[in-house]
């Protein structure tokens, strides 16, 4: 049985484009006073930019790695692409902001 080849383009978009939020919204919290619009994240960010930096990194970077290691299956496939549009809308109102600021 063959194992299928991992294509991993996919999850290095993902965690640019999660560094790009995490940077966008500390951004925003401390230089414009515009919280974290997911209520869980938004208490990290209130409490202070390195805790919702670490929390940040700390629940995203190992989900993404789980998603690639298991790229085989048709769930973690759905999931990477799901996160990486979700991630590319959110890529893309940081910009919209960042443009009308």
């Amino acid at each position: 049985m063959k194992s299928k080849k991992r294509n991993s383009f996919v999850p290095k978009v993902l965690i640019l484009l999660v560094l790009l939020d995490l940077i966008a919204t500390s951004i925003w919290f401390n230089y414009y006073g515009i919280g974290e619009a997911n209520p869980f994240m938004s208490s990290f960010l209130e409490k202070s930019t390195l805790n919702f930096a670490i929390t940040k990194i700390c629940l995203s970077l190992p989900s993404i790695w789980l998603l690639n290691k298991f790229q085989n299956k048709v769930l973690a496939r759905f999931g990477l692409v799901f996160l990486t549009i979700i991630y590319t809308m959110v890529a893309f109102i940081h910009y919209f902001v960042f443009v009308n600021l």
